[in-house]
């Protein structure tokens, strides 16, 4: 059976994962752990893929970069959290040069700029396409925390 046939990303997702401990877990725009403070830890990993996210004709590299960062900024933002720190894991095709690299990166670090927070960490490998994986942790107040089953019926929705 193909994933189509099933329903797509977000029926593949309720079907294969269980019940994970977190306070917010799978379905909602990032997990939020409590981790016994007044604040509680939220994170939320994207992963853009060549082809399919961004297009080397038309992207430029410090563009992909800033779109990895924002795609992650903007669900922590929706939970009513900041960003805190960033990993990123990079699967880099043959001929991706230093220089396409280091303009990429100035992308991530105006993000990062921006929004305050830091890249701390990540892996790298090669694969047949240029594949970036965001792993995004920010911090919310319990207090102010917002989720997508929150929303009700006559209330403004907002995409950032």
């Amino acid at each position: 059976m193909q994933i189509s046939e099933i329903g797509g990303e977000f029926e593949l997702i309720k079907r294969i994962t269980r019940p994970d401990g977190a306070l917010v877990g799978v379905g909602d725009d990032a997990a939020a752990i409590d981790v016994g403070a007044e604040e509680l830890l939220l994170v939320t990993c994207d992963m853009l893929c060549e082809g399919d996210h961004f297009n080397l004709e038309w992207s430029t590299p410090k563009k992909i970069g800033r779109k990895c960062m924002e795609s992650n900024v903007s669900d922590i933002a929706a939970m009513g959290g900041v960003p805190t720190h960033a990993f990123i894991a990079l699967s880099l095709k043959p001929g991706i040069s230093f220089e396409f690299m280091q303009k990429m990166y100035e992308g991530v670090y105006d993000a990062c700029e921006k929004h305050g927070f830091y890249v701390v960490g990540g892996d790298t490998t090669h694969g047949a396409s240029l594949v970036v994986s965001v792993t995004l942790l920010g911090r919310v107040k319990r207090e102010h925390m917002r989720l997508r089953s929150g929303a009700k019926a006559g209330q403004l929705i907002c995409v950032t």
